[in-house]
């Protein structure tokens, strides 16, 4: 900023973005904020501020906790509204101590968090005083002594609305007396990172009546939901996301199940792989087109995933694996050439330009050019080059130069959004209008009505992987909303890692569903008759 060039000739501050004016009422000073466009690097900070952080993206987010090194302090505060699930300030919740106001029933002393017993702890005071035989609110809006039973009474602005224990009815206190706060995650306390949520449930001066009115409408309206859940049950919820917490929890309720270490007896397993500075690792067991579980879930380091990856696929019994093309490229390739027993080969055939071609390796995959197809896979690379939805999957070549000789692994190519799409409908229900019509050998068909994917259960002891796999799948469900309120493709540049590599173990069990898991051997055979005649004998994987 030059003198005399950041206020006018009125002495107010010109209308320039990042310019301010500081006044004590005698004295000015202006300045301008000059880390609007690009990470600033040369402010020191005791105390940093972040206002709205679903706004902010995360790669300059990451950068500020470097601006208070030198401080004794470094005190950090997120303050913000939850407006999308598994992202922001939901994750930044979620990633610590996760507070919550915990109210004490003053009569039978059960103990009840607001926001996760709505509309059920909300009551109707039908004699204008509270009364256990108060009924409840419903999720149709209503009131009632029973979810299915008849209406008591609907809104009216003239009633009088409390809250109420879920157990016994009794009034419950909203004020700063009443409640104590309750930290799911103790192990952040110790690390200082708390988190509390705060919904306007739990404060005593909003009235109930403005959040019953609201709740009325919300039902009436899937936008005035979305608004209901973020501003006041601080419970997000968005159109434009798939899977919600309520989705996973109904998938993890089916079957209380632990990760296993193997495959169970008379299921299949699939895996997929996310690349980058860190790869996520996805696998999956399936028994039935309808019964499918995650089998395994971990987070390899990149230096490690080529041997870490193919330790797991023997270890767990993985039958096929997909692994995206792109960014490590050369790892995907490495690991493709080895699952499929092609990593020891030294002729390498030329890549047929008939669609007559067929080609055999000795580990026994197969290339059948009339059908365009892959035999006997265990492993391809996939890449989202299909543009337009319905176009299909497709397979082919990943050709590459090595050394002196032209490779090829096996290529899996194919739309993103309708990847994804095939991973996020395993959770979905008709609830959520996903008719997938299932077919077994030997009955009539039918449509699902539960959850394709088991998640394994929660709680103590469970891997803290568990909780990012939530995250990811939420914020991976999640849809560009364009212009118009039309829902576009699925997010991308995001935490979403764990539902990339599940979307590819889906392709994985669409492709190689007839593949079979079998033990990585090694054994001399002859390559050709022409090696049987020179009388030299190689060794090839089986």
């Amino acid at each position: 900023t030059r003198v005399g060039r950041a206020v006018n000739k009125s002495g107010r501050a010109v209308n320039r973005k990042g310019a301010f004016t500081v006044t004590d009422g005698e004295r000015h000073s202006q300045g301008m904020i000059i880390g609007l466009n690009k990470v600033p690097t040369s402010f020191t900070f005791d105390l940093t501020t972040l206002d709205e952080v679903d706004d902010i993206k995360p790669a300059r987010e990451k950068f500020v906790r470097g601006r208070m090194t030198s401080s004794s302090l470094r005190l950090m505060a997120k303050i913000g509204t939850q407006r999308i699930a598994g992202r922001g300030m939901h994750k930044a919740w979620k990633d610590g101590s996760q507070g919550v106001k915990i109210h004490v029933c003053p009569s039978c002393g059960h103990e009840q968090n607001l926001e996760e017993n709505w509309p059920k702890c909300c009551r109707v005071a039908v004699q204008k005083v509270p009364l256990a035989s108060d009924p409840h609110c419903t999720n149709a809006g209503d009131f009632r002594h029973d979810d299915q039973g008849a209406t008591v009474a609907v809104h009216d602005p003239a009633n009088h609305y409390y809250f109420a224990c879920v157990k016994c009815g009794t009034e419950l206190d909203r004020s700063e007396k009443g409640f104590r706060w309750e930290h799911r995650r103790p192990d952040q306390v110790r690390l200082r990172n708390w988190s509390f949520r705060v919904s306007q449930f739990g404060i005593s001066a909003i009235d109930a009546s403005q959040i019953v009115a609201d709740w009325v409408r919300a039902v009436a309206d899937p936008d005035a939901m979305v608004s209901f859940r973020c501003d006041r049950q601080a419970m997000p919820e968005s159109t434009a996301q798939k899977i919600t917490d309520a989705i996973l929890d109904r998938s993890r309720s089916i079957e209380a199940y632990d990760m296993a270490p193997r495959v169970r007896p008379g299921c299949t397993a699939f895996a997929g792989l996310d690349t980058g500075r860190r790869c996520w690792f996805f696998g999956r067991e399936v028994e039935a087109p309808d019964v499918k579980r995650v089998l395994h879930v971990e987070q390899i380091a990149l230096g490690n995933v080529v041997d870490r990856t193919a330790a797991l696929c023997q270890l767990l019994g993985i039958s096929v694996l997909f692994i995206d093309q792109n960014p490590a490229t050369d790892e995907a390739r490495t690991l493709a050439l080895r699952l499929n027993g092609l990593e020891n080969l030294t002729n390498w055939p030329k890549v047929p330009s008939s669609k007559d071609a067929h080609i055999s390796f000795p580990s026994g995959l197969q290339w059948s050019g009339p059908e365009e197809r892959w035999l006997n896979l265990r492993c391809a690379v996939v890449a989202f080059t299909k543009k337009k939805r319905g176009s299909g999957i497709t397979q082919g070549f990943d050709i590459f130069e090595k050394g002196a000789s032209t490779m090829f692994v096996p290529l899996i190519e194919c739309n993103r959004f309708e990847t994804i799409d095939r991973a996020v409908r395993e959770f979905m229900t008709p609830l959520e209008s996903v008719a997938d019509v299932i077919h077994r050998p030997g009955e009539q068909p039918y449509v699902r009505t539960q959850p394709a994917m088991r998640l394994p259960r929660k709680g103590a002891g469970a891997p803290i992987v568990l909780d990012q796999l939530d995250s990811h799948l939420l914020v991976g469900s999640e849809r560009i909303e364009e212009e118009g309120g039309e829902l576009g493709d699925y997010v991308d540049k995001c935490e979403n890692h764990f539902m990339l590599s599940n979307a590819y173990s889906a392709i994985a069990e669409t492709i190689g569903g007839n593949a079979q898991a079998k033990p990585f051997a090694f054994a001399p055979v002859p390559r050709s008759d022409r090696d049987e005649t020179l009388g030299e004998r190689r060794r090839y994987p089986l």
